[in-house]
């Protein structure tokens, strides 16, 4: 707009250079997410929209600042948690959030540049692509209970990654997880870690699983949504999680066939990982969900029941 490009035109011959919130892209990772900006130069307000790719509602963001003029700066236009946006200040090998109390405001949040030519990267949560997935698994590559390979084919014709621990014929139990059907849902990629971990623990209940349960992870069930920076959820015309009746996407279908065929000698358990909505209600919490209609004593008696079988088994 005229207005917002004599803002710049201003700001250009004040301070040498214009601010931008752009995406950016490193050769070993991908999924950053385009902004439209409004500038007030004067007052130190940006105002973003978030592309609307991959999903209706959109409140999925992810870019880097570069340029800004050292001092507080406000951004508008966003949707945040009770934590703030995450922000990395070395280029994305670290982050933090702004509000770790949970003292944030919803559709805005203050940052203080110190140095106006390092950019700063920020995000809804922490991101996870494929590339954290490869450092992740690269020192499990040499361990024998470990089998890494390829679940099937995405859309654009990238592997989608698969990994098993433990029992390869005949277990006891087979546990499937799954992460990011919505792939905006970064939160669920650490947890999937952790999970695999524990699994490979030196420890008690580790050496239980490795020796009796067959242990199935799909780190990424969007990997094209992952890379391109979508946020996944409500994409039209439904989403993955959605999508297990008609099956058009590759995974969904892949996923289905494998349970079906070669996981189906034992007794499976699915478990797909989510991320809550971003604040207010049950979303702050831990939390079960059930069938429409039924009460959180009836979800939690149901839990109750299924962990007390798992423990005696």
């Amino acid at each position: 707009e005229k207005g917002s490009a004599r803002e710049i035109e201003c700001f250009e011959r004040k301070y040498g250079s214009a601010p931008v919130a752009q995406p950016v892209k490193r050769n070993d990772e991908r999924g950053y997410i385009a902004f439209l900006a409004a500038l007030d130069a004067e007052h130190r307000v940006v105002t973003l929209a978030p592309e609307p790719k991959g999903g209706s509602g959109y409140y999925w963001f992810n870019f880097e600042a570069r340029d800004f003029a050292p001092g507080k700066w406000l951004f508008k236009g966003v949707r945040l948690t009770k934590a703030g946006p995450a922000v990395s200040e070395d280029g994305g090998t670290s982050w933090r959030f702004l509000s770790p109390n949970g003292d944030s405001e919803f559709r805005s949040f203050e940052y203080t540049f110190k140095d106006g030519g390092r950019p700063v990267r920020f995000a809804l949560a922490i991101p996870y692509q494929l590339a954290d997935w490869v450092r992740f698994t690269a020192p499990l590559r040499s361990r024998p209970e470990v089998r890494l390979g390829t679940l099937c084919a995405d859309r654009s014709g990238a592997d989608v990654p698969l990994l098993e621990i433990g029992c390869a014929e005949k277990p006891d139990w087979t546990f499937v997880f799954t992460a990011r059907h919505h792939c905006c849902e970064v939160s669920a990629s650490p947890v999937l870690e952790g999970l695999i971990e524990e699994a490979l623990a030196d420890s008690t209940e580790g050496r239980w699983v490795r020796e009796h349960v067959r242990v199935v992870c799909v780190p990424f069930m969007d990997l094209d949504g992952v890379e391109a920076g979508d946020q996944g959820k409500r994409r039209p015309p439904h989403d993955h999680n959605r999508d297990y009746v008609r099956e058009i996407y590759p995974t969904v279908k892949a996923i289905k066939e494998l349970a079906k065929g070669r996981l189906s000698d034992s007794k499976l358990y699915y478990v797909d990982l989510h991320s809550p909505d971003l604040r207010n209600d049950e979303h702050d919490h831990f939390y079960a969900l059930g069938p429409a209609g039924t009460g959180p004593g009836e979800i939690w008696s149901a839990y109750r029941h299924a962990l007390l079988n798992l423990t005696r088994t």
